[in-house]
Formats: C-alpha cells, sequence, structure tokens
C-alpha cells in the first residue's frame, strides 16, 4: 500500500511540475497613451509653435535637430547630436499665407556655397493632443533652398522635443 501512494504522490507531482513549468504569467495590459487628433492643416502660427525634433539629411544623415517654430514668427534648425551637435543650421522667419506655410532666411544656398534669400512654401500639417500641437507634418510645395533642407523637412512627421 506505501508503493501505490508513494507511486500516486509521485505521479501527482510530475503533473504538478508539468503544470508550473508550462505556466506563462498573465501580461498587463499596456500603461494608455493620448492619442493624438486626426492631422489637420495648419493656417496659422499658433498652429505649430514648438520645438519639434528632426533629423537632418546632408552630411552627418540623420543627425537630430531642434527645429524651433517661435510664437514672434522666427524660427531656427539647430543640431544637437551626432557629426552636427552644438551647430547652428539655419534661422529666419515664418508665417502662413494663403493656407500655406513660408520659411524665408538668408541660409539658401546653392551648389557654388553662395547663400541668397529665398522663401520656400510648405504645407504643415498638425495633430493634437491635451489642447496642444504634438506631431507637425510638413509637405514641400517650394523649396529653392538647399537639398539638405528640403530633404530634412519634406514629408515627414516630427514629435515635439522633450528638452
Amino acid at each position: 500500500m506505501r508503493n501505490v501512494s508513494m507511486a500516486g504522490l509521485l505521479i501527482a507531482l510530475c503533473v504538478l511540475a508539468a503544470c508550473s513549468a508550462t505556466a506563462t504569467p498573465t501580461p498587463l495590459p499596456p500603461t494608455p497613451t493620448p492619442t493624438p487628433s486626426a492631422s489637420i492643416q495648419a493656417s496659422s502660427i499658433d498652429e505649430v509653435v514648438g520645438v519639434w525634433l528632426i533629423h537632418l539629411a546632408g552630411g552627418g544623415e540623420g543627425d537630430p535637430a531642434h527645429f524651433t517654430l517661435a510664437a514672434d514668427g522666427t524660427y531656427a534648425i539647430d543640431a544637437v547630436g551626432g557629426y552636427h551637435k552644438g551647430m547652428h543650421i539655419e534661422d529666419g522667419a515664418f508665417w502662413f499665407e494663403d493656407g500655406a506655410m513660408k520659411l524665408e532666411t538668408d541660409l539658401c544656398q546653392k551648389s557654388t556655397a553662395e547663400f541668397f534669400r529665398c522663401v520656400a512654401t510648405y504645407q504643415a500639417f498638425v495633430a493634437v493632443g491635451g489642447g496642444r500641437p504634438v506631431l507637425l507634418r510638413m509637405v514641400a510645395i517650394d523649396d529653392p533652398g538647399t537639398t539638405d533642407r528640403r530633404n530634412s523637412l519634406n514629408k515627414k512627421t516630427f514629435e515635439l522635443a522633450t528638452s
């Protein structure tokens, strides 16, 4: 009788061990994050004000930079990492005209390394979350400036910079 109950105990222990070895913990649900609204075409400075994280095209491909759009209608592009870190890339004025964002700067560059004044035209789309813009998408209509700026901004979506 003792051998039978010992065999039964061994079987029970094996079954328990097999069950606990295959059991997987139930994952916790992900923490909900605010979902931005659908993108709308921006038509005023107030809708796009912020410091946006972009990635530069050109030498130092993909370096992070801040694209600052200020409430006073000025903008700046400043590298914050990689090869370009600490470099001031561009600045100028911006405004909206006929539903499009205009960027004006004296720092447009020809292939001969000569600088000239130019005005670029972009469509700007924003998504709002928590009552403020959280995503910015730029689409070039006309950008006579450098290819690097066009490649850095055109058809790209940017998040607000965290610092």
